[in-house]
């Protein structure tokens, strides 16, 4: 009989163990799928109340800043206790959570005084067990079980309560990742939201800049067209056409960089390039005035950069363009029988030192010329392959188109530009100014409105 009894009571532990093996199998297997750790840690609660009997509530407490606050429940708990928070050090939990070893109240251990939360002591428990949550020694809250009045857990209890934990904490873990990943993705996206509302302000700001220069315009024999695409939201090419009872006076620049800081210099640049008096004998004074003004600005507010400019008058008086340039592409000029010729006048970029002083050059012009005057970003875009567009397709077209007007010539070169990229966005800003001289005539005589 003693044997049958003995027999009895391995098997009944053997089927405990199988019991408590399934549902530990369980919570890795849900612990691997469960996209919400609140449901995890409820289904955490609720296999221990299975697996050890006489479990009236059970409880997960992550610890947050000197504080346990109540992550999941199982039982009769009301939804209320959730978010519950118990000081470190008081109550059951914040006993096990202090002093970081499991323990088990019973019997005249046991008092329902010592239970912190009104939710809990409402159940009316006769016992408690719990374990502290660590992850490499770090105590990160607790694990309780309260049982009914006729409770009774043992070691074998906690050993199972300390398996469970082990996955409990790496849950709470979680939780509180996720947590710090969107507060942050909030504030990143506040952050985002008030740079965008700048940057459309800065791009508007900008666009009313270079809009001042039109598209198209007409003055005496000469006719011109503009473009200019900035390759992010605000760009720092510089385009400007100024008429002046003479002519017209004209620059294209480009700002070393791209974006905002870019930007700033365009519109300090443009500011300062257009503001002076203007005269074709003035050309050089006018960059030398900028170029100190620039260097000025980059050491007052411990900056870097450059500009690169190529400034120019187009006289109706004898036909004639006066130009000079900092650092920039030559403007390229092509006749009526299509050859064709550089407008170098090359000296360093503005910016580079104070004292740089520029030269200016002339150029006798005849109806039938085409000037184009362009930032590098031209020459410079790509194809899917990284191949740049190049000079000499550039003034292969230019050849080619010679005999267009000065918006059809336009339009031509960022036909043949798009064509090129292939759908891919410019890697730097491009800027170009196109002059067409006509035969005069008392129509063309006319300024724009611009």
């Amino acid at each position: 009989l003693a044997a049958e009894r003995e027999q009895e009571r391995l098997r009944e532990a053997a089927e405990a163990r199988g019991t408590r093996l399934e549902a530990l199998y369980r919570i890795a297997s849900a612990a691997n799928v469960s996209r919400d750790p609140e449901e995890f840690l409820s289904l955490i609660l609720d296999e221990v109340r299975r697996l050890i009997p006489h479990t009236a509530a059970a409880t997960v407490l992550e610890h947050v800043d000197g504080v346990l606050i109540r992550r999941a429940g199982s039982g009769p708990l009301p939804a209320e206790a959730i978010g519950e928070e118990i000081p470190l050090g008081h109550g059951i939990a914040g006993r096990v959570a202090g002093f970081g070893e499991p323990v088990i109240l019973e019997g005249a251990d046991f008092q329902q005084a010592s239970i912190e939360s009104p939710y809990v002591r409402a159940l009316q428990p006769g016992a408690a067990a719990g374990v502290p949550l660590q992850i490499k020694g770090e105590m990160t809250g607790s694990i309780v079980l309260f049982g009914d009045r006729d409770a009774h857990f043992t070691a074998d209890d906690i050993r199972v309560l300390q398996s469970v934990a082990s996955e409990a904490a790496l849950v709470l873990r979680e939780i509180r990742l996720f947590s710090r990943l969107t507060r942050t993705n909030e504030e990143l996206q506040e952050r985002q939201r008030l740079l965008d509302e700048q940057l459309d302000l800065a791009r508007d700001v900008q666009k009313a800049i270079i809009y001042v220069c039109p598209e198209q315009c007409t003055f005496g024999p000469f006719q011109t067209a503009a473009y200019h695409a900035s390759a992010l939201q605000v760009g720092g090419d510089l385009l400007r056409i100024i008429p002046q009872e003479d002519g017209a006076a004209l620059f294209v620049g480009d700002v070393m960089g791209k974006g905002v800081p870019a930007a700033l210099l365009m519109t300090m640049m443009t500011a300062e390039l257009s503001s002076p008096p203007i005269a074709t004998d003035r050309l050089e004074v006018i960059l030398e005035d900028a170029n100190q003004a620039l260097a000025h600005n980059i050491a007052s507010l411990d900056a870097s950069g450059f500009v690169t400019v190529f400034y120019a008058f187009l006289s109706t008086e004898g036909l004639c363009i006066r130009y000079a340039s900092a650092g920039h592409p030559p403007g390229l000029l092509v006749h009526a029988d299509g050859t064709l010729e550089g407008l170098v006048a090359q000296s360093l970029p503005l910016g580079v030192f104070a004292d740089t002083k520029y030269e200016a050059r002339e150029r006798r012009l005849a109806p039938g010329d085409r000037l184009l005057v362009y930032t590098d970003g031209l020459i410079e875009a790509r194809d899917g392959s990284g191949g740049f567009y190049g000079c000499e397709r550039l003034e292969r077209l230019l050849v080619e188109a010679r005999r267009g007007s000065a918006l059809d010539l336009r339009d031509q070169i960022v036909a043949d530009v798009n064509a090129f990229m292939k759908g891919h966005p410019p890697a730097d800003d491009i800027a170009f100014l196109v002059v067409a001289v006509q035969e005069e005539t008392p129509q063309s005589s006319e300024r724009a409105s611009s």
